[in-house]
């Protein structure tokens, strides 16, 4: 089998059905998370009932991570090919709003993406220098634990990782800006307006709720499936099929998961807008079933009780390595 040529062929049918025309799908997502955004913002800063904050919070937290998944997009070209606009865009909706920094998160989509880009050699998992791995060491005894404990604290792990990758690199002065910035918008105005004590429990409980949903985006696509050390040799096509899961297709699962719930699809061609991965999915399904290359579809709960199964069969000192994006 011709990889290549089949790699070209599926690329000729995805672009013959308008898979990769981006539309103002776009510019609706922004507009509407950015208004429920400010909306949550505000209202989360003058509400007085406690259970109203706390529904504020929830929302806060998953709007802070959906945030992120325009982020994405739009730093893999998605959104715009002006790299100005990008470049902004990413930086406002993940730095600023969720407190991630985008340079670290390129420097983990490059791990992400490594054992299954387009030509790469495969010699065994990458290695994160940046990882945080105090809460792995406290969990690492327990698989159960282990998949729920750095699940749920996955943002924070996240924001401090991108604090060290910041302090060692020094020069990523747009980071450090909009960090500042994102310190500014959730510390410093909700204490000079209310109370910074109250500030504090509340970003703490947003990060909670935005973390924890970070940390169920990242791990249901790969954990529970083959891993590198098991395909060095294997073409791109079928190295995707092996190591990547679908999550359900539906509008549903397209909003929670971002788009990324068509994950196969992603790892293939990244630059396929969201709105069009839906209908890229059938296109690719069909065109790996005939000709016989593995394609993986799942849902949540399978997904996690796979990742609970992989990181049972791995010893403690292999679950300290194993990645969790």
């Amino acid at each position: 089998m011709n990889t290549v040529n089949n790699y070209n062929e599926l690329k000729k049918q995805l672009i013959k059905n308008g898979c990769f025309y981006n539309t103002n799908h776009y510019a609706f997502r922004f507009l509407l998370l950015t208004t429920v955004f400010i909306a949550g913002y505000v209202f989360l800063l003058f509400t007085p009932r406690w259970w109203l904050s706390m529904l504020t919070i929830f929302i806060l937290g998953i709007t802070c991570i959906q945030s992120c998944f325009l982020a994405h997009d739009a730093g893999d070209g998605s959104v715009t090919k002006n790299s100005l606009i990008k470049s902004f865009l990413s930086q406002f909706y993940m730095t600023f709003i969720a407190g991630f920094s985008f340079n670290y998160f390129i420097e983990l989509h490059k791990f992400h993406h490594k054992t299954m880009t387009k030509g790469s050699a495969i010699t065994s998992k990458p290695v994160n220098q940046y990882e945080c791995k105090v809460i792995k060491k406290l969990v690492i005894f327990n698989p159960t634990l282990f998949l729920v404990i750095t699940t749920i604290l996955r943002g924070f792990t996240l924001q401090l990782e991108g604090l060290t990758y910041l302090y060692r690199k020094k020069k990523l002065r747009i980071d450090i800006l909009f960090i500042m910035g994102h310190i500014a918008l959730w510390l410093v105005i909700p204490a000079i307006l209310n109370d910074i004590k109250l500030a504090i429990i509340n970003y703490f409980l947003v990060s909670l709720v935005g973390g924890t949903y970070a940390g169920l985006s990242l791990i249901v696509n790969h954990v529970s499936m083959i891993t590198s050390d098991d395909f060095a040799e294997k073409p791109f096509m079928e190295r995707v099929g092996l190591s990547t899961t679908n999550l359900g297709n539906n509008w549903f699962s397209n909003f929670i998961w971002g788009g990324l719930n068509n994950h196969i699809e992603h790892h293939l061609y990244p630059s396929i807008p969201v709105s069009k991965l839906g209908k890229a999915r059938e296109i690719v399904k069909t065109y790996y079933r005939n000709n016989n290359l593995p394609y993986h579809e799942s849902n949540l709960c399978n997904s996690l009780k796979g990742a609970r199964k992989y990181f049972m069969s791995i010893t403690p000192e292999a679950r300290l390595m194993e990645p969790l994006n």
